[in-house]
């Protein structure tokens, strides 16, 4: 169970969480506290599923790491000490299933409140990242490997149910 401040109430609380993403959801900032998210590192729920891409095929390379550094840099989302130290985490040891489903939820949350044009956009957006870390490892022609692909694929198919018309 998730303690609370005795000087402050569970809105508050899940505002700080969730603020940043701009919806409100109790169980989603209780998820997303669960799974190490703490307003100064929120900001990543963005780029968990280009690490879960990154971490795929059981490795992260350099140019992986850059990647998804550039993408957190360009969303900013490693704004924060706390959120850069989150993401070096990230990028050495594989983030739980648990950070990267709560990630998912608070992408789609997000989405939802955008307007259908700008849902497209953004899911597209996301995925196009995901492409990039994948092409990342390959070899010189992109080649994306298999376990990248499902992982993508994955991502495309959550993504989908947000606006049915994005695909990887």
């Amino acid at each position: 169970m998730v303690r609370f401040d005795t000087g402050r109430d569970r809105a508050s609380v899940n505002q700080d969480v969730l603020g940043p993403l701009g919806v409100s959801d109790a169980a989603l900032a209780d998820e997303l506290r669960a799974a190490g998210f703490t307003e100064s590192t929120v900001g990543l729920v963005h780029s968990a599923p280009l690490v879960a891409v990154a971490w795929a095929d059981g490795l992260v390379s350099d140019e992986e790491r850059r990647r998804i550094r550039d993408a957190a840099a360009d969303d900013g989302a490693a704004g924060t000490r706390a959120a850069e130290v989150l993401l070096d985490r990230w990028l050495s040891q594989r983030p739980s299933d648990d950070v990267v489903r709560a990630s998912l939820r608070a992408i789609l949350a997000w989405l939802w409140r955008l307007a259908p044009a700008e849902r497209l956009a953004a899911g597209r957006r996301l995925l196009e990242q995901c492409q990039a870390v994948a092409r990342a490892s390959g070899d010189r022609l992109g080649a994306i490997s298999g376990a990248e692909h499902a992982a993508i694929d994955e991502i495309a198919a959550l993504l989908a149910t947000a606006q049915p018309r994005l695909s990887a």
